[in-house]
């Protein structure tokens, strides 16, 4: 909205006044005008720093909370990673046993074979 000064001031002057005092008259409103928009820009200006500050410090503990549960999502998996790499290793283990004692059952009977052989061919 912008003001009008020398319509002010014709509109003073049709009612009688002094072109000087309508004159002074309009400074003083606009002066009045501009310092309540100033005084208006001033409040809205602080009310946005306001609401941005709000906005941060809501955004920021949200990812404090998203933070905290990546974290526990995380040490969960490294939980059930643990958990694989144990059932893995005794897995692991157990087939490893399994193919000693097969190799072992293997080596014997070849030397049984080869006692057996060597008997049959020696007089």
């Amino acid at each position: 909205m912008t003001f009008d000064a020398l319509k002010f001031v014709e509109t003073l002057e049709s009612t009688g006044i002094d072109r000087k005092q309508a004159e002074a008259f309009a400074k003083a409103v606009r002066h009045s005008q501009e310092e309540a928009l100033a005084d208006f820009a001033k409040t809205a200006q602080e009310a946005s720093v306001r609401a941005i500050s709000e906005v941060d410090s809501k955004t920021e503990k949200a990812l404090i909370k998203l933070e905290a549960k990546f974290d526990k999502r995380f040490s969960e998996t490294d939980a059930k990673i643990d958990r694989l790499e144990q059932r893995l290793d005794m897995r692991i283990d157990s087939i490893r046993k399994d193919i000693i004692i097969w190799l072992g059952g293997l080596l014997i009977g070849g030397f049984v074979m080869l006692g057996g052989m060597l008997v049959k061919l020696l007089p």
